[in-house]
């Protein structure tokens, strides 16, 4: 409440600052739905949808990028953006297996993602005490 002015008001707290916001989900929850439905047509004979199996790299880099562009928030708190770096770790190991990127495959890139998960937890070290999930007990 604001006395100052001889009015009596009361400040309302911003739309979002209370709850997630749902603009990554939205656009996650769209993109599963044309996929699904590309599937389902394809699978009615409607329409022809081919998929390569090289190609899984790419759903790990998608939503890795949606998650990195709108991290939402968590309790009032922006939430961490170690998943996105998780997903888009994963998309990378798989582009660099699958396309054997510098001369790595399967079983000679695994090192990456030990590098990734050790990234992972260097940038939990250094997040906010804030955005650290509390254990209830």
């Amino acid at each position: 409440m604001d006395t100052t002015s001889g009015l009596e008001t009361t400040t309302t707290p911003q739309a979002n600052g209370n709850r997630e916001s749902g603009d990554g989900h939205v656009l996650l929850g769209v993109a599963l739905i044309l996929v699904g439905l590309a599937f389902l047509a394809d699978q009615a004979d409607v329409l022809h949808v081919t998929i390569s199996e090289r190609m899984w790299p790419f759903i790990p880099l998608f939503f890795g990028l949606v998650r990195l562009s709108a991290p939402g928030y968590q309790h009032g708190r922006r939430r961490p953006r170690r998943g996105a770096v998780w997903f888009l770790s994963i998309g990378i190991y798989g582009l660099v297996s699958e396309y054997r990127l510098f001369g790595l495959d399967y079983a000679t890139s695994w090192p990456l993602l030990v590098v990734a998960a050790g990234l992972n937890m260097v940038l939990k070290s250094f997040e906010a005490p804030c955005a650290r999930r509390v254990r209830e007990n």
